[in-house]
Order: C-alpha cells, then structure tokens, then sequence
C-alpha cells in the first residue's frame, strides 16, 4: 500500500496496527509546503512541518513495514514499477492540476485488480471532485457518507 500526503501519520498509524496483513506501507509526503493546494497548511513554517513530521514517525515508524518516502508525489510515484501497489490512497495536493497529476502518475501503480482511492472528495476541494470526475467521469464511489472516493483498477 502506498499513502501519498501522510501528514501526521494518523491514518497510517491506523492501518498499521488494524491490519497485520499488510506487507508493505510507503508512507509519501515531503513535509514542507509545495503548493498552494495546501490549504490551511500553506502557513505552516518550517518548525510546524518539522513537528508534524516528528508525530508521523512516532504514529508510523514502530512498524518495521513502514517506509517513509520523503519526496514530491510525482517524483515519488517514478520509483515504483507498474502494477506494484494493491492500494493507493491519495490526499495530497488539492488543487484540481495537482490532483490530476497525482491520479496520473500513481494510478498506472495500481495493479488489476486493486484499488485507487483519495480523501477530501466535498464542495470544500472543489479541485479534488473536479479531478476525479475528469479522469472516471461516473466509474468511482465514494464511500458512504465519507469524502473518501474510490476508483477500483480492472
């Protein structure tokens, strides 16, 4: 499984103890801002990123099938081969470009038979729906009454 904007760690952290079977977890953020799709974390400084950052190691790296990827999305989704991944779960950039770019580069990582899914599909990230619906127009659910969307790679 891969995360792409862990922030914190929270839902890693999660997984990790819920899960026992998950083999692999690379948990993909930079920690820093790099785009005006962060939200509210755009004023994070360099202190903040450098505590939150502290708080995912805390919640994530006591799984020994943790492994931290401190890189861009993009640059990060080129070190995987096709097909490697069961799960991809995105919540990075919200911006509609950003969003497009990290379905894009990450959804061929899916292997047949897998899952592509992302959080903070809501009127509130109008960019996020925006790229979704462009790139699976009506082939994704979103779960329940979540703002989680999932696009399920045949």
């Amino acid at each position: 499984m891969a995360e792409v904007g862990v922030f914190g760690g929270g839902l890693c952290g999660f997984l990790l103890a819920t899960y026992p079977n998950i083999e692999e977890y690379w948990a993909v953020d930079q920690w820093k801002v790099y785009n005006k799709g962060a939200g509210k974390l755009a004023v994070y400084d360099a202190e903040q990123w450098e505590h939150v950052h502290h708080v995912f190691r805390k919640n994530c790296l006591w799984s020994l099938k943790c492994r931290e990827v401190w890189l861009p999305s993009i640059e990060a989704a080129k070190t995987f081969h096709p097909g490697y991944f069961d799960v991809v779960y995105i919540d990075a950039n919200h911006t509609k470009e950003g969003a497009l770019e990290d379905i894009q580069a990450w959804l061929p990582l899916v292997k047949e038979g897998g899952v592509l899914m992302g959080h903070d599909y809501t009127s509130r990230y109008k960019g996020v729906c925006r790229a979704v619906r462009e790139c699976f127009v009506d082939d994704f659910k979103v779960l329940g009454k979540s703002t989680i969307w999932v696009k399920e790679v045949e």
